[in-house]
């Protein structure tokens, strides 16, 4: 009755076991990183030291934003990047702190907010500002109630016609 039972052999399946059991919470753990927010340039801001005499820095486009607003910050960033990218300058005003626009001298104003309620005194010069050959860009679509008061105006009627008589 020399029989001896050996358990040694169940020692490999164990190993295997516990190996594959490391290498799993190994994989599971992942390599670390750190997410960032993707450049929107297509272009290299241009240096100010390869500019041209008929360079001129005055920014020509005013960028509105009402930080009190709906509209998240990253909209904003998104709007700088792309007038970055497009060489534009700019400067930037929030409108829940000022008292009275001040957009002469620029030849472009891109309105990056919904509630025209701030800018609501000046919306008439700023519509014959417009006629007179100013350039304004909703980057945003405005809200539709005070929106009309500046439609009228600028005759921007396909987008009237299309809201008070919708096809049908």
């Amino acid at each position: 009755m020399g029989n001896k039972i050996s358990y040694a052999w169940l020692f490999l399946p164990l190993g295997v076991l516990v190996f594959l059991t490391v290498a799993v919470f190994i994989e599971r753990s992942g390599v670390t990183y750190e997410v960032q927010r993707p450049s929107l340039y297509f272009l290299e801001p241009m240096d100010p030291t390869l500019a041209t005499p008929e360079y001129n820095s005055q920014a020509e486009c005013l960028v509105l934003y009402n930080s009190a607003g709906v509209v998240v910050p990253t909209y904003r960033q998104t709007i700088y990047d792309a007038l970055d990218s497009m060489r534009v300058e700019y400067d930037s005003l929030d409108v829940e702190n000022m008292d009275k626009l001040d957009y002469q001298g620029y030849q472009t104003i891109v309105v990056a907010f919904e509630e025209l309620d701030r800018i609501l005194p000046q919306i008439n010069e700023l519509s014959e500002w417009v006629k007179n050959g100013g350039r304004m860009l909703f980057s945003i679509r405005p809200d539709f109630s005070i929106a009309f008061m500046l439609y009228f105006p600028l005759k921007i009627d396909s987008f009237i016609r299309r809201e008070l008589f919708p096809a049908g």
